[in-house]
């Protein structure tokens, strides 16, 4: 069946998938209103949250049925009951659903831990990254000896408050209110809820949504021995006033604060890679801009120092006029992408504009380029209205 096929059907209340169907594709009833599903012998694989989002309370699963991706049943709330016909490649107990290894979780029916604050995940499992943010009744995530992965933060609700590492356990470690790898001193989860944080010294990198369950966070300081900054690493943290990042980080994604403009951040002025002027983060040599850190009320003109613009206005939605100078010679992918200007002139030095540039600009109805056409590569660069909205010098 074809990928998304029947997507946010929300009148589609039953179906019987026939026998010739081997495969549920990706998302193929994502969000549907089935609240009856009969899926039939023959079926192989229900993959990338083929019923996600779906009502319905309890299902039965063919035993021609050998791999179930650990989405396909995300976030269905009512989902209790799990019939495997007989099925030898998966097992069901205490809510979740499992292949017959018993080494990673499938699916946890969020039904049938509502009566429990704590999420302890079983012994023997290896890799565990189902999906719980709904679950609002978990706050506390027990880990056992045998854990080798585990999801982002993001998979987790923010109410998260506490995380139990078994002493056994070889890859993990809690402590401090943070969860992380041993071995790549990697940030998982931060999920202290005081308003000052600091990090310890020693962590290298933090990961994706790392910060979601520290809401609370008012204050954060980031160790030297950091090097790498997520995607959405702050986006939750809207009660931030300020952001310390040491002397060692080299890269920070342009999404690890999206849509998040409160606080002030400050960097190391021993760090060689960035620095921050006006609430916008640079390069340390002022050439590329990276983030405007706070949120732009109209119209916001391009330093005349800059050459590169790198994911800068992403997520500004209340941008109406973008000036760009003579000298910019590079727009990277996504630099603009959700902004609500109408109108963007591109000055004659631009060499480069990365073909997912203008992602999202659904205001955007003149692309001025003052510059021979077709000499810039990737036209329309994703415009919404595509190539209609944009104009070369002849």
């Amino acid at each position: 069946m074809i990928g998304y096929a029947f997507s946010s059907c929300l009148s589609l209340k039953e179906i019987t998938i026939p026998k010739n169907v081997a495969t549920l594709t990706t998302c193929v009833f994502n969000d549907c209103g089935l609240e009856e599903v009969n899926l039939t012998d023959g079926l192989q694989k229900i993959d990338f949250k083929a019923f996600c989002g779906c009502p319905f309370t309890s299902i039965s699963v063919p035993n021609t049925v050998t791999n179930i991706s650990s989405t396909a049943f995300g976030n269905c709330t009512k989902l209790s009951e799990i019939n495997l016909n007989q099925n030898q490649n998966f097992v069901y107990e205490n809510g979740m659903l499992m292949p017959s290894n018993k080494e990673s979780v499938l699916f946890i029916s969020s039904a049938q831990l509502s009566k429990t604050d704590t999420l302890t995940i079983p012994d023997g499992v290896k890799e565990f990254t189902t999906n719980i943010y709904k679950m609002y009744n978990i706050t506390t995530i027990k880990i056992p000896a045998s854990l080798e992965k585990i999801g982002d933060a993001s998979n987790f609700t923010p109410l998260i408050s506490n995380v139990t590492v078994d002493n056994g356990n070889q890859t993990f470690s809690s402590e401090n209110g943070i969860l992380y790898n041993k071995n790549t001193k990697g940030l998982i989860m931060c999920y202290s809820k005081d308003s000052d944080i600091t990090i310890q010294e020693g962590i290298l990198s933090l990961g994706e949504k790392s910060f979601s369950q520290a809401y609370k966070a008012v204050n954060i300081t980031l160790p030297d021995s950091l090097r790498t900054i997520g995607r959405h690493a702050f986006t939750n943290c809207t009660k931030i006033q300020s952001l310390k990042i040491g002397k060692g980080v080299s890269s920070i994604s342009p999404y690890f604060k999206y849509t998040n403009f409160s606080g002030t951040i400050s960097i190391d002025s021993a760090n060689p890679n960035f620095m921050v002027k006006d609430n916008i983060l640079y390069s340390k040599d002022g050439k590329t801009m990276y983030n405007v850190l706070y949120q732009i009320q109209g119209t916001f003109t391009v330093p005349a120092s800059v050459e590169k613009i790198s994911g800068s206005f992403a997520g500004q939605e209340k941008m109406t006029e973008l000036k760009i100078s003579e000298g910019v010679k590079e727009i990277g992918n996504y630099t603009i992408e959700g902004s609500k200007i109408t109108k963007i002139e591109i000055p004659s030095s631009m060499q480069i504009m990365e073909k997912r540039a203008l992602v999202d600009c659904s205001s955007l109805t003149q692309v001025i380029i003052h510059k021979p056409k077709d000499s810039i590569a990737g036209a329309p660069w994703e415009a919404t209205k595509g190539m209609k909205v944009v104009q070369w010098d002849e």
